[in-house]
């Protein structure tokens, strides 16, 4: 995908050559990098933040209670063995 000023860029370099069949390709084949930037633009959809956090998985209460639980037993473990 080209942007405005990639874009620019090549139509002055092309402008600087002769007119030749070659000159006529290059047009050529920009125009086609155009428009096929262009339609990518169009197939891009907005999306929301509201579409972002939906995707993300909301944290289950009782997973995050348990791991907590165990989180305190190891550093409970960890206190008594290096007391030992």
């Amino acid at each position: 995908m080209l942007n405005k000023d990639q874009t620019n860029t090549l139509i002055s370099i092309i402008d600087k050559l002769e007119d030749s069949p070659l000159k006529d390709e290059f047009l050529s084949q920009l125009n086609h990098l155009i428009i096929k930037s262009e339609e990518v633009r169009e197939q891009i959809e907005p999306i929301s933040m509201k579409d972002i956090y939906k995707r993300f998985k909301v944290p289950n209460q009782n997973n995050y209670k348990r791991l907590t639980r165990r989180n305190k037993k190891s550093q409970a473990r960890n206190t008594n063995i290096k007391r030992k």
